[in-house]
């Protein structure tokens, strides 16, 4: 089995027989980049899930929730920013 490494492209070969299926996280003994490799597993995920995921980042991002803070936590809230207002402009 063949191995790159995705940043700097060093090519590594592995006996396949000597790695059991599964997925690995993987580093490169050349620049330390790490990433993750299936070995023997197939990646087959339904589309309409990763429709569905996608939508919901979609969404989240044009919709941000604003915070509900009660009134007693915004007053501390507040008071700590004045405070750290203060101490960077000193």
């Amino acid at each position: 089995m063949r191995l790159a490494c995705p940043c700097c492209k060093t090519d590594y070969v592995v006996p396949s027989g000597r790695v059991p299926r599964g997925y690995y996280k993987v580093v490169c003994s050349h620049c330390g980049y790490k990433w993750r490799k299936a070995v023997g597993v197939t990646l087959n995920f339904p589309s309409h899930k990763i429709a569905l995921k996608n939508n919901l980042l979609s969404t989240a991002e044009a919709n941000p929730v604003k915070p509900n803070y009660r009134p007693e936590v915004l007053a501390i809230l507040r008071e700590e920013a004045k405070e750290e207002l203060r101490l960077r402009q000193s």
